[in-house]
């Protein structure tokens, strides 16, 4: 029976699971059911959610309510459904929407103080800049070895034992932001290695040797490949669960990177759309599961390039427009039990070399639009505000963890530079749904395509050795400070009176 079958199925019957909830050591399953014997079963994750026929757990008694409880081990990527008499399913599989304890995602973080960030090379220089968020990225490949040293946390997958590298964990970062006051954010990544042991456990089967990034999906296709998956990403999330202790703790794992973009970013071979959506949508689930387990405070969140309605690729298995993206997700995520998953969206200017992002032609002020740029920021909170979009009633949040302003060296590429980092800031800070602006980079970077993004300029020679500050420096320094409206004040005549009074709504501010 395919998904849509057993939905229509579930509205004729009125047979569901109601809700899963996840203790320590059981999970308890409420059930509604109008047939007079049911199964209960239970699937892997990497199964096909719609068709799998599963294993049975028990046959339910012949009542319209009750529930079920279950011994919790081993099941850390199981999902349940309900199957009549002959073993039919008769509803989607559904995984755990409720956990216990119930976990407060800023429980112990440093207080935001403001939306300021940045993607952190320097941590003095973060420091003195007054970064409020700092991002690193996290190539999950570094953290595995083959075979496991002493020290290391060492798990089973396909029968072999692996390492988790408790030192690599321990140079992470956390506590030293967190005792700075800083919400530190973790993008989680795989970038292919050469080793065949690890790219074959961590990478997806379906990604060619040869890629524009070697920055593949994650392995969420085959046993071991989820197995290693939610064991790193358990290891990740209970070192990171208590601020208070010597590691500190994250407020936001971002789960990949510009998934919609996923022949450049994440990478699983060509693909149909709803093959890479149910793929990052287990991605999604797992980590999700391993941060609840674990009672850690923060969120998971899902990555975005800033192109909306059309796709960033004309190849339609390269590439799949945001909001289709978005939408599938969220069906997904709706039918096998809701998850409080988060939007980190990239609203890079529609061109990488024109830091005005006022002037971009691709931005419609409606949900519509080829593109979602800081011009047309505000549609993202209206798309988190749509009914069907919310999670249990309440938006879901988002963060802005990757976007930056290109600017050549010199008079005007850094004046354009810093009077779009202002546009920008300004329109981030306008909305109520944006808990992070996270600016990339720290430093321009010699192998980004001739972007120059950074706060310094790089050495000549280098890859990203800081060299000298640009001019974007000092007005990242001053946002958010008493200081921030006489230092952007310098850059409205390179806005004009349109962009500027949008920025600037009060009279008494301008």
């Amino acid at each position: 029976m395919n998904l849509i079958a057993a939905l229509l199925f579930l509205l004729t019957n009125q047979s569901s699971i109601e809700k899963i909830h996840w203790h320590e050591n059981q999970i308890t399953i409420h059930y509604n059911t109008a047939l007079d014997a049911t199964q209960l079963r239970e699937t892997d994750i990497e199964n096909n959610l719609a068709n799998n026929a599963g294993t049975l757990i028990q046959n339910l008694p012949a009542t319209k309510m009750g529930e079920v409880k279950i011994n919790s081990k081993a099941r850390e990527t199981k999902g349940f459904f309900l199957a009549d008499k002959l073993g039919n399913r008769i509803t989607p599989t559904i995984f755990p929407t409720l956990w216990d304890p119930k976990s407060d995602p800023y429980a112990g973080l440093p207080t935001n103080r403001g939306i300021k960030g940045l993607q952190v090379q320097m941590m003095d220089d973060a420091i003195t800049l007054g970064v409020n968020h700092a991002a690193f990225n996290l190539n999950i490949a570094t953290l595995i070895r083959i075979p496991p040293k002493p020290e290391d946390t060492v798990f089973e997958a396909d029968g072999i034992k692996v390492g988790i590298r408790q030192d690599v964990i321990n140079s992470l970062p956390m506590k030293l932001c967190q005792e700075k006051g800083i919400r530190t954010y973790l993008i989680i990544l795989a970038y292919r290695t050469g080793n065949p042991a690890i790219d074959n456990l961590l990478l997806h089967p379906n990604m060619p040797l040869k890629t524009p990034h070697n920055l593949g999906a994650f392995n969420t296709k085959t046993p071991a490949g989820i197995k290693a998956f939610q064991s790193i990403m358990d290891q990740l999330c209970k070192s990171f669960s208590r601020p208070s202790e010597k590691k500190g703790a994250v407020a936001g794992w971002i789960i990949g990177n510009e998934v919609n973009a996923h022949h450049e970013w994440y990478n699983c071979g060509p693909s149909d759309p709803d093959e890479v959506v149910a793929e990052y949508h287990k991605a999604l689930r797992i980590a999700h599961a391993s941060l609840k387990r674990a009672n850690a405070p923060g969120r998971i969140y899902a990555s975005f390039e800033h192109h909306w309605a059309t796709q960033p690729s004309p190849n339609p298995k390269q590439s799949i427009p945001g909001k289709t993206f978005l939408q599938e997700l969220m069906k997904l995520s709706k039918a096998h039990g809701d998850f409080d998953w988060h939007l980190a969206y990239h609203p890079y200017p529609e061109n990488l070399f024109e830091p005005r992002s006022w002037l971009d032609k691709t931005t419609l002020p409606n949900l519509d639009t080829p593109k979602i740029t800081f011009k047309n920021l505000e549609l993202l909170s209206a798309w988190v505000n749509i009914p069907n979009n919310l999670y249990q009633g309440t938006s879901r949040r988002i963060i802005l963890s990757e976007q930056g302003f290109h600017g050549k060296p010199g008079s005007p590429g850094e004046q354009n530079q810093a009077a779009g980092y202002v546009y920008g800031y300004r329109k981030a800070l306008a909305s109520k749904n944006i808990d992070a602006f996270i600016l990339h980079r720290h430093v321009d970077h010699a192998k980004e395509g001739g972007l120059m993004l950074g706060l310094y300029s790089n050495a000549p020679g280098s890859i990203a050795t800081p060299l000298a500050k640009k001019e974007i420096w000092q007005v990242f320094h001053d946002a958010g400070t008493p200081q921030e409206l006489q230092s952007f004040e310098k850059y409205k005549k390179i806005l004009g009176d349109k962009a500027w009074n949008e920025i600037y709504p009060n009279p008494q501010s301008k």
